[in-house]
Parts: structure tokens; sequence; C-alpha cells
């Protein structure tokens, strides 16, 4: 960056590493289906999700100065159940009405600051944030006239989607 005046001298703010690995991410889902009568599908489902080097910064103090390097420190664990039931082959009503229970925690490892002064020193604590368990419900609703009825006729459909979660 530059200070903006004439014959002013520029500054490092950001440095960036080419040699940060690559964020990773690997979940795991297993779970179950089941037909019921009337053409309903119920899905049971449990997950887990581990994202780790996701990339973050380092503040590094030099001479009253301050700049950033990025690196690999982020982390979020999340973990939940499903249970959905769902119709899709009715002619005229269709849907799905779902429960989602999933909870997270995250976090950076390391250091947040490099300062020569060691009462400035600060180190990131294990699994920082996390979440309380939370539900969320989600339904579709579809109304649709059969593609049979003809081309003025057939093929119209209206959606209706509601979510809801409590808290923030």
């Amino acid at each position: 960056d530059h200070d903006g005046r004439l014959g002013g001298a520029g500054e490092t703010r950001e440095i960036y590493n080419p040699s940060l690995r690559p964020a990773k991410t690997t979940m795991y889902e297993v779970g179950i289906e089941h037909v019921l009568p009337f053409s309903l599908v119920t899905t049971f489902r449990a997950y887990a999700k581990y994202n780790v080097d996701q990339a973050s910064t380092i503040q590094i103090v030099v001479g009253g100065r301050k700049y950033s390097v990025y690196r690999n420190s982020n982390y979020e664990d999340i973990r939940g159940a499903e249970v959905k039931v769902q119709r899709t082959v009715g002619r005229f009503v269709n849907g799905w009405f779902s429960y989602e229970k999933s909870a997270s925690r995250a976090g950076e490892v390391g250091l947040k600051q490099l300062d020569p002064n060691p009462s400035n020193v600060q180190q990131f604590e294990a699994f920082a944030r996390s979440n309380k368990p939370e539900g969320t419900f989600r339904a579709l609703l579809q109304l649709s006239t059969p593609r049979d009825w003809g081309e003025v006729r057939g093929g119209w459909s209206l959606s209706i989607v509601q979510t809801y979660r409590s808290g923030g």
C-alpha cells in the first residue's frame, strides 16, 4: 500500500503465501430410506463434516508497523441428523417435510499475533466457538396440474417453501 503522498514510501500490509495447503473437507454420511404406502419416502440420515486447513491470517508487528501473513489455521467440525418425509409422484399434490438438528464447533490453532514484546503474543484456544444443537424445520408444498391436460392448462405448479429455526 502507499500512503498517498507524493514521494511517500510504500507499506506492506499483507503477505500472501503460495505454499498454503488447499483447504480440505471430509464428510461422512449414513442413512436409510424406506417407501411407505401412498408413495411416501422416509429418509433418516446422520452426518459429520470436518473442514481443516482453512486460510486465516497472523498479525506480525515489526518496528511498530503491523502486517498480516496468510496461513492454514482454521478448522470446523459439523455434525447432525435429519428426518425427511417426501412424496414426488402425485399428480396434483407433492412435497416434503424435514427436521434437521446440527451443531458445529470451529476455531483456529497457533498464535494470533507475533510481537517483539512477549506480553503482546496471544495464542488461539482450541475449539473457541461452538453452538448448541439447533433444530430446523423445512417444508415444501407443490400444487400442480398434470402435463397431459395440454400445453395451456397442464404443467403449471405453485410451490410454497417454509423454514423455521429458533434462535439467531
